[in-house]
């Protein structure tokens, strides 16, 4: 397991596990798209019950797995596949910094297959700690900076590539 955060009951990769465990004869040898695809947990996850993961990400150099290429994508732009191609997406705690999120949901419609399936899952900044702690300390938790303008900036490797993207909060 590259992500010990999946046996974190705190974490949202958990529930993304216990949901796949519920399910894993639906996975066998689905096409599941994992956007963004971060360090490469869910992509793990996804080959374990067997299904054929395809992980794509802004920053692909940052994913974890030796034995699976993440390709580059901007979702924005494309996810780079066919219409209709994939059983399943996922997209974990994603969404959220997208500036359009219309445009996403089209694209993420465009690579489904009639009748597949969309997962998200974004931070909830709802409950009634989060309220509090924003009130407090301008942050979602107590052991954290108030986010700021470094916060929403997201370079890649400098060795791999001099891009800098603007995160975009809602």
């Amino acid at each position: 397991m590259i992500d010990n955060n999946i046996n974190n009951p705190k974490s949202p990769k958990h529930y993304i596990k216990k949901y796949f465990e519920n399910r894993t004869n639906d996975l066998k040898n689905k096409i599941v798209i994992d956007v963004p695809a971060g360090n490469g947990a869910t992509t793990e996850l996804l080959q374990n019950f067997g299904a054929k993961a395809e992980p794509f990400d802004l920053f692909p150099e940052y994913f974890m797995l030796k034995n699976i290429e993440c390709k580059k994508a901007n979702i924005l732009d494309k996810i780079p596949v066919n219409d209709s191609y994939a059983d399943i997406l996922i997209c974990q705690e994603g969404i959220e910094h997208f500036s359009d999120q219309l445009k996403v949901l089209k694209e993420f419609n465009r690579v489904l297959k009639q009748n597949g399936e969309l997962l998200i899952t974004t931070p909830s900044y709802s409950n009634l700690a989060a309220k509090y702690s924003y009130l407090l300390f301008e942050s979602e938790t107590a052991k954290q900076m108030p986010p700021n303008k470094i916060d929403d900036i997201w370079m890649s490797d400098k060795t791999v590539s001099s891009e800098i993207i603007m995160d975009i909060y809602f």
